[in-house]
């Protein structure tokens, strides 16, 4: 079953801290991050694998379109 967070357990998102984007969000890496100025915009993903086997599932339709919230910072 999906577990579903509450703002107290979330983290705060580089581009808006708490405040909710929705469902569909993803944090992208320093290159297309660009310095912040990729906050807010929105990319449409082709779904390549297996949809979610839970609920909800965001790939039924073989793509999805998220809002970029956040910088991904790879481990190196």
């Amino acid at each position: 079953m999906a577990k579903t967070l509450t703002m107290a357990q979330s983290h705060a998102t580089a581009c808006y801290g708490f405040q909710n984007q929705g469902t569909l969000f993803a944090a992208v890496g320093p290159d297309l991050y660009d310095n912040g100025m990729a906050c807010g915009r929105r990319y449409r993903i082709r779904c390549t694998g297996p949809a979610n086997q839970n609920v909800p599932q965001p790939c039924r339709n073989g793509e999805v379109v998220v809002t970029i919230v956040d910088l991904c910072v790879t481990a190196n």
